[in-house]
């Protein structure tokens, strides 16, 4: 529990003891300890905001004018 946010921590996306061949694609091995739990920071950003909705440009986006580059918090889901 986080006292001082008021929520609980979502499941980690990494738990202990995982192989460095089941990490997910997009995870920075660099750092990686498979002694430790990872959790991303969208899911853990999502928990502290507010419930908000909003789409914001990125600097990608606005190189590539995609909007899939976009940032979009749906009810405070990033």
């Amino acid at each position: 529990m986080l006292p001082q946010l008021g929520a609980s921590l979502p499941d980690p996306a990494v738990e202990v003891g995982v192989a460095e061949d089941a990490l997910p694609d997009d995870f920075p091995r660099l750092y990686w300890n498979p002694a430790m739990r990872y959790w991303r920071g969208s899911d853990i950003f999502s928990r502290i905001i507010p419930i908000i909705t909003m789409t914001k440009s990125t600097n990608t986006s606005k190189l590539t004018g995609r909007s899939e580059d976009k940032l979009r918090i749906t009810d405070g889901v990033l």
